[in-house]
């Protein structure tokens, strides 16, 4: 079994560390020292604790944040809400939906 390559294809001999192009070269921003890494996103864990933007529960540990629901907007800052907000919102929504939904 071939395990796939990590990195950029090398422009050059196998084996120049530090050469851009090789797949010895760092890529930019790959390991970030204080900075989760998944599915594409990172997280940063430099922000300190973030506040529910409905009731003002904070969670200070960025496991934690999985849990809760980012809303990015242009117009107004960015909010946080956590889980039990997210529930009470969708339970609100669901009860305005009509009999004939279900």
């Amino acid at each position: 079994m071939t395990l796939p390559t990590v990195g950029r294809p090398h422009a050059g001999p196998v084996g120049s560390p530090g050469r851009p192009g090789s797949r010895s070269a760092p890529i930019r921003g790959a390991r970030d020292p204080g900075r989760l890494h998944g599915y594409g996103r990172s997280v940063t864990t430099d922000r300190g604790p973030v506040r529910c933007s409905v009731c003002g529960a904070t969670a200070a540990d960025p496991a934690v944040l999985l849990q809760w629901m980012y809303e990015p907007a242009a117009a107004r800052p960015a909010a946080w809400t956590c889980p039990d907000c997210q529930r009470d919102v969708l339970r609100g929504i669901e009860s305005r939906l009509p009999p004939e939904w279900w």
